[in-house]
């Protein structure tokens, strides 16, 4: 395993960072894996994202778009591996911020005692996927069960870290979204200023469908339309699998808010 700690002000320590990493790989096959970490002054989101089912190459190590172009400005490490599979993490470089509470995409509220605990739970996750997907371990498994195995793998190591699902609640007048509500009428009124050639289109709309259906969280799709042009050429994160038949599916967008999107404003 191949490590790359971009620090800004240096207040934790690139070798209690490795050591950390090193801890929670052990025992795992990471012979073929590079991991970024990158800790900044300021950020609106922290996290980790796992590039783990296909080969990267040095040439596409540098992110251009999405939500991780805010690290676009770091070099590239002069010696690569020629192909190689890649987890990125930010943190903020704050060891003063903690005990730290946190809610994710998931519906799962964690609790970190310390900077290192942060980090070795956010490496637990994305270890799990490519453990999944490199390893051919853990078969099936999603977000959810990343979480899972990522808290007991952390606590049998003695890291401090509280992770729990939250109970799902069910809404009647809109959906709650990243602290939004967003009216269900308001939506079925865009539906209907701003439909979809596919809505008269059998064939069309069952090829959709068929897409939709290989979409795994993680995914990546780009937001074709946005009746608020906002969001408008995007690209955004699949945060749960579609259901068959459902008129919208859950993805987060460049800024981390969460929206129930119709499918047919996607590309797929």
């Amino acid at each position: 395993m191949k490590v790359i700690v971009y620090p800004s002000r240096n207040r934790i320590g690139n070798v209690a960072v490795h050591a950390t990493l090193d801890r929670v790989a052990a025992g795992s096959d990471t012979q073929d894996l590079l991991v970024a970490v990158y800790l900044l002054p300021r950020s609106r989101w922290t996290g980790g994202t796992a590039w783990v089912r296909s080969w990267l190459t040095p040439q596409s190590f540098r992110p251009r778009r999405g939500k991780w172009r805010l690290v676009s400005r770091f070099p590239t490490p002069p010696t690569l591996p020629s192909r190689f599979k890649l987890i990125r993490l930010l943190l903020l470089d704050d060891p003063g911020r903690y005990p730290l509470q946190e809610e994710d995409a998931y519906g799962w509220q964690h609790r970190y005692a310390t900077f290192d605990d942060h980090l070795a739970f956010l490496f637990a996750h994305e270890l799990h996927h490519y453990r999944r997907y490199h390893c051919g371990l853990h078969p099936g498994e999603g977000e959810n069960r990343a979480n899972a195995w990522a808290a007991a793998h952390v606590d049998k190591l003695g890291y401090r870290v509280q992770s729990s699902r939250l109970p799902r609640h069910k809404q009647s007048a809109g959906r709650k979204t990243a602290g939004h509500t967003v009216d269900e009428t308001l939506w079925a009124v865009m539906s209907r200023l701003f439909k979809s050639p596919e809505k008269n289109s059998g064939r069309l709309r069952d090829r959709r469908a068929e897409l939709a259906s290989r979409l795994q969280p993680g995914d990546r799709v780009t937001i074709r339309t946005d009746p608020r042009q906002r969001y408008s050429g995007q690209s955004a994160t699949v945060l749960r699998r579609w259901r068959r038949n459902a008129y919208r599916i859950a993805i987060t967008t460049s800024d981390g808010k969460q929206w129930r999107w119709p499918l047919a404003w996607l590309e797929l």
